[in-house]
């Protein structure tokens, strides 16, 4: 008897919540909510940046390599978590919002496996449903194969809701559940005039292209928006470095927060006919144990590919990566092993680049080792 009251007491709780909740949104007239595999932190501060200057009072939240909440005034103040990311996150930023009276809020998508998007979407009930693309990752969490990823991000769409996406292999999969949910689906193109925005600024043609259509939809003029964007992104810094190592050129891009073998290779091909200046490419390679088929997929897309000079190895999984390459014929000489005693040595870690104009890309992950190496070659960038 004990244990069904304390059930329905629990259940009336939550159900009291959930109510509260639901009336807390209805004071917030801009519902959005960014989606996908890539992008989304960039997305989203490009959204919370255009509609701050339009003179919304905006809450933004970004939770990718460092959870940040995007105060109205300007500020970013970081999230101290204690443990895994819970989505209670979600909730207490709806409370802020409503405390602070803003007009508009821009959350990223904190959940990954499918159950708990679907979850956090009927929390935040977005009346602006964002999917920046679909791709394979996250394979532990959402399922082994790319159909399971398009079907967890589309069975988070929102009912009654303007979906918007730069994605277009799954399109028909978007615009079939949106369509059962009576959501309408805006598809947005990236323009040429993007492409230098992404070589000056290393930002994304699809998170400019997705901007601003959220700029249209409420009402901005698409130069204004644009213009505002670019403001903005004169904050940013390209990709790619020029490095000076005793008297050799040497070029490094920071991908390491693309966790993805298709982004990667995207990225790689755009910088490699942009320049055309690299006589080797060296890939760093930053692992994590617990994205073990991340790993694997690095290591099949590491194989095809030409000119390799040498493939450095960091990170929790970097023995299981070495294996799995010699394991595959790969030449065992030009694999090196960052390990954190080298880490911890700057000169150590600099003398492995030597050869003049070799391209260094990392990619992966880019926490822990990630940051390191990224802090190194700061230091000595032109």
């Amino acid at each position: 008897m004990e244990i069904v009251l304390l059930t329905s007491l629990i259940v009336l709780l939550l159900l009291l919540e959930y109510l509260h909740i639901k009336i807390l949104l209805q004071s917030i007239p801009i519902r959005i909510h960014i989606n996908g595999t890539r992008g989304k932190s960039t997305t989203t501060e490009l959204i919370v940046t255009l509609l701050r200057s339009a003179n919304y009072k905006t809450l933004g939240k970004i939770t990718g390599v460092i959870p940040t909440i995007l105060l109205p005034n300007g500020e970013n103040k970081v999230i101290k978590r204690f443990g895994e990311p819970r989505l209670v996150e979600q909730l207490r930023m709806i409370r802020l919002a409503n405390k602070m009276n803003v007009k508009a809020i821009a959350l990223e998508c904190m959940s990954v496996t499918p159950e708990y998007q679907k979850l956090e979407t009927s929390i935040l009930q977005p009346n602006i449903y964002i999917i920046t693309n679909i791709k394979y990752d996250h394979a532990e969490q959402m399922g082994n194969n790319i159909e399971d990823m398009v079907n967890s991000i589309c069975n988070s769409i929102p009912s009654n809701s303007i979906v918007v996406t730069c994605e277009d292999n799954y399109i028909y999969k978007i615009k079939e559940i949106a369509e059962k949910r009576n959501s309408t689906v805006t598809t947005v193109k990236s323009e040429n005039i993007f492409k230098e925005v992404y070589f000056s600024h290393g930002v994304h043609p699809s998170s400019i292209a997705i901007a601003l259509k959220i700029g249209e939809i409420i009402g901005l003029d698409k130069n204004y928006s644009f213009y505002q964007l670019t403001k903005h992104m004169r904050n940013y810094k390209s990709l790619l470095k020029k490095i000076q190592i005793n008297d050799k050129i040497i070029y490094f891009i920071n991908g390491f927060s693309i966790n993805d073998v298709s982004s990667a290779h995207e990225c790689l091909k755009t910088w490699q006919e942009r320049t055309g200046i690299f006589s080797d490419i060296n890939i760093i390679l930053n692992t994590r144990n617990d994205r073990p088929l991340r790993t694997l997929e690095f290591i099949k897309w590491i194989l095809k590919l030409e000119a390799i000079d040498k493939v450095f190895l960091s990170g929790s999984h970097k023995y299981f990566a070495k294996y799995k390459l010699i394991n595959k014929h790969f030449n065992k000489s030009k694999i090196v092993l960052l390990t954190n005693h080298l880490l911890k040595n700057d000169d150590k870690f600099i003398q492995l680049f030597q050869k003049e104009n070799q391209l260094v890309f990392g990619v992966g992950n880019i926490k822990n080792a990630g940051f390191k190496i990224i802090e190194i070659f700061q230091k000595l960038a032109s």
